[in-house]
């Protein structure tokens, strides 16, 4: 029991070192959950797109999921809604989950890239294969920080 309390502390010490508007946006996912960009951007009254690349962000270091949409009253389009990751354990799991579709569309490029097709469409295929290498290591650096502030 106490090693979940000292991963779930060491999890909330990974917020607490982002930079400081990453850090207030996913403080306001935290109070007000279940909101979208354009939520944040009302109660915040901050810029919508700064918002946005915010939680872009958050979302791509795995602190905050999709959790659903809603129509926007004002725009009458849809909004996806997020919240916060709860623990270390769901942050992990989603970090796997992303490793294993990465891993899947590699093994697939590859496939194709080795079935005779032309040199223009074996260019583009490394060219994607290189990028979903790089999405991996980043992956990577992601959990083993995860791992670092964990341990210590």
């Amino acid at each position: 029991m106490e090693s979940i309390i000292n991963r779930n502390e060491a999890y909330k010490s990974i917020i607490g070192e982002l930079p400081e508007r990453r850090q207030y946006i996913f403080q306001m996912l935290e109070q007000v959950p279940n909101s979208s960009a354009w939520d944040i951007a009302d109660i915040t009254e901050m810029p919508f797109n700064q918002v946005a690349a915010r939680i872009t962000e958050l979302k791509d270091l795995f602190l905050i999921i999709e959790v659903g949409s809603k129509i926007n009253p004002k725009s009458k389009k849809s909004n996806t809604l997020y919240r916060v990751v709860t623990n270390l354990d769901e942050r992990i799991d989603l970090i796997n989950e992303a490793f294993v579709e990465y891993r899947e569309n590699k093994e697939k490029l590859e496939r194709d890239y080795h079935a005779g097709v032309s040199t223009l469409t074996k260019a583009m295929i490394k060219k994607e294969i290189d990028k979903i290498k790089y999405q991996i290591n980043s992956l990577s650096k992601i959990l083993d920080y995860g791992k670092a502030v964990v341990a210590e």
